[in-house]
Formats: structure tokens, sequence, C-alpha cells
């Protein structure tokens, strides 16, 4: 896989979003290079109904503090942040985008999810 590839993960989140991740779904997650994760990838009714458990799994299963150099949250705005403890002392992540809206979007989002209390130790750790 070419490493500067970004890699869509639209199909993998089909079976994600019922809870209920399968050996397959496990392995197709594993199988990529995942040097970019982007949840702007997927719908944004889909992205918006993420928890931190979820992007907590996801980050887990696929080794995202050693593999991950970009994190996009596009539309995770059901998210305090405390979901991003997994890539605590990556020394691969390059950027993390915590707009948590897409492109060419209003930054604003009432309330603000993102707690800094969660946040700001993980990023001091990168």
């Amino acid at each position: 896989v070419d490493s500067s590839r970004k890699i869509p993960c639209t199909d993998a989140w089909l079976q994600y979003e019922q809870n209920a991740l399968s050996n397959d779904t496990i392995r197709t997650l594993t199988g990529y290079q995942w040097d970019t994760l982007d949840f702007g990838d997927l719908e944004n009714d889909l992205a918006s109904r993420l928890s931190d458990y979820d992007v907590h799994a996801v980050l887990i299963i696929i080794d995202a503090v050693n593999r991950l150099r970009t994190l996009k949250l596009s539309h995770c705005t059901n998210i305090t942040g405390s979901c991003l403890e997994p890539l605590r002392g990556s020394l691969v992540l390059e950027k993390i985008d915590l707009s948590l809206v897409g492109d060419n979007e209003s930054p604003k989002i009432s309330p603000a999810p993102l707690s800094f209390d969660h946040v700001l130790p993980i990023l001091d750790s990168i």
C-alpha cells in the first residue's frame, strides 16, 4: 500500500455502525497502512453519532499510536476527546484536526463538545 495514499474508512463503518465489529471487519481495519484516518469520509449523520468509546476502539484496532500520521475528526460532534487516549505518546502522529467540522464549514459548534481536560494532556504527550 502506498503510504501517502489516504485510505477511506466508509466501507468498514457500515458494519461498525451497528456496534458489532465482526472478525472480517477487524481484519479489514488492521490490514491497511492507516497513515490517515478521516472521519469526514463517513456520512455526516454517522460521524455525528460516534461516541468517544467508538473512536477509541477504532484507534486501538488500527494501532494508531504506531501507524497514524493524520487524524481528522470531521463531524464527530458527539465526542469529548477522551477517545484520543490511544494516541498518547505517539511518535508518528503529525497532524490532528480537532475542528469537528468539514472543509469550508463554519467552525461554530455550540456547545463545544471537546474538553480541554481530556485533550491537552494527550496532545502534550505527542
